[in-house]
């Protein structure tokens, strides 16, 4: 812990040496011993390619760098970078942490993904017809709580790459939406219209997955040049979405879903045989001593 990106970053390096314990960097006592501790190479932000100047100058630690005087470090270090990284380790912040009021959108995200490997292999197109639809309604989820639309959907299916067999061991396939989305019922349609086109029948399935891609902010959408919106169905979707989310948020995950998803202890589902049991939060997994 520090009150800097970067001299959190040297505090987590510290602890890492440490048996116990954690590194708080609270005083300037406290970061002056950290600085001394920290070789310049091991400076977030230094690399490769400034040590060796900086340790060609003298500099051989992140205090020594410090105490320079900032002229010297904007010439020597790149002018506002370098700077930046000379005021971190002094102690004042300026890498954000969060999103500022001009940047309310945060780091950019390319693409939203739900994969899984299943309990064991499927054959039946109804019973992964029923998993794509329900990884598609997660990263449907995803899509929302990020405040996102996606304009590709690539539905994934994988059989075991150690098996022999004819062509790859996963093939995709990407349906192109003609508006972005992220209402669940459009983007369930996508889906199928991907299986459709990618299931064979007799083959034995061991995974499958939804990546959603072609991103944009939710209430920027790029329109289609040919096509129309119409606000008044985007509208109802919106707020469907809304009210879906809302009742899952307050009643349980699952508890409102489309009928093409499945319920969450489906056939699909993955298997584990070695889960460590629950013994604080499952009466079930609890050890029972009787009398003899």
């Amino acid at each position: 812990m520090a009150p800097t990106k970067t001299l959190a970053k040297l505090a987590n390096r510290l602890a890492r040496h440490q048996t116990t314990g954690i590194v708080v960097l609270d005083s300037q006592a406290s970061r002056t011993a950290a600085l001394e501790a920290t070789p310049i190479a091991d400076v977030w932000g230094i690399g490769r390619r400034l040590a060796p100047r900086l340790l060609e100058a003298g500099v051989t630690t992140a205090a020594q760098l410090a105490a320079l005087p900032e002229s010297w470090v904007r010439r020597q270090l790149g002018g506002v970078v370098g700077v930046r990284l000379w005021r971190e380790l002094r102690g004042e912040a300026c890498l954000t942490w969060h999103p500022t009021d001009d940047d309310t959108m945060g780091p950019t995200r390319h693409s939203v993904t739900y994969t899984r490997s299943f309990g064991q292999a499927q054959r039946t197109q109804v019973v992964v017809a029923e998993a794509i639809a329900t990884f598609t309604a997660r990263a449907a989820e995803k899509l929302r709580r990020h405040e996102l639309s996606a304009h590709l959907l690539t539905v994934l299916l994988g059989t075991d790459r150690f098996a022999a067999h004819a062509g790859p061991a996963t093939r995709t396939t990407v349906e192109h939406l003609a508006f972005a989305t992220q209402d669940t019922g459009d983007l369930l349609r996508a889906a199928r219209r991907g299986l459709t086109q990618l299931y064979r029948p007799g083959a034995a399935y061991v995974r499958a997955g939804i990546l959603l891609s072609g991103l944009e902010p939710q209430g920027q959408p790029q329109l289609d040049l040919f096509g129309a919106a119409d606000p008044a169905r985007l509208a109802r979707q919106q707020q469907l979405m809304a009210t879906l989310d809302s009742l899952n948020r307050k009643f349980g995950r699952e508890t409102v879903r489309y009928a093409a998803t499945s319920p969450a202890a489906a056939v699909w589902a993955g298997r584990s045989a070695f889960r460590t049991p629950a013994y604080t939060t499952n009466w079930d997994d609890l050890w029972q001593v009787r009398a003899s």
